[in-house]
């Protein structure tokens, strides 16, 4: 079942994802990467603990993934999914430190408000409505589609290689 749910998430996830990139909304857009990657952590987890399918069932049940312990005996807490998985996704710790930066109001939240500095008046000028001011770059976007994209992967392969193993067709993490 966390397979199941796990591909519902990382599947609709691209449609609202898509929607704010077009529509320049990147406050809406961010967050949706740190969803997607969520979702790649909790299904790594699987191949993290002694007992996959218990895992499972906790996590299908309510419990919090933090309270639940990896095959060493400690926590898992997104800073140990990531220590986990940043031996084979070196890549993984950015991402998450980028995205996690919109997902709680910080400072990061005003870069996307600012529509203009004039630096010889000492004037900020706000933009503030869905849309991101112009000076939200292409390649800012491109950056945020890319970090989107690597993470939908990393979680598809993860959820593939779990049913796999669920269906006795290879080895790798199961429930």
């Amino acid at each position: 079942m966390l397979l199941l749910a796990a591909a519902k998430r990382s599947i609709a996830l691209p449609e609202g994802f898509t929607a704010m990139i077009r529509a320049r909304n990147f406050h809406a857009a961010a967050p949706m990467v740190r969803m997607q990657l969520d979702t790649a952590l909790r299904v790594a987890a699987l191949g993290f603990v002694s007992d996959p399918h218990a895992y499972a069932a906790a996590v299908m049940e309510g419990a919090a993934v933090y309270k639940l312990r990896d095959d060493t005996g400690v926590r898992l807490t997104d800073h140990r999914l990531l220590e986990r998985l940043v031996e084979t996704v070196p890549w993984i710790t950015t991402v998450y430190r980028d995205a996690s930066a919109f997902v709680h109001l910080r400072a990061r939240h005003l870069w996307t408000s600012i529509a203009a500095i004039e630096e010889a008046e000492r004037l900020v000028v706000f933009q503030i409505s869905p849309c991101d001011p112009a000076r939200v770059t292409e390649d800012q976007y491109y950056d945020a589609v890319d970090a989107f994209y690597q993470c939908l992967l990393l979680a598809m392969d993860l959820i593939l290689g779990g049913m796999r193993q669920v269906t006795g067709l290879a080895d790798g993490p199961a429930a």
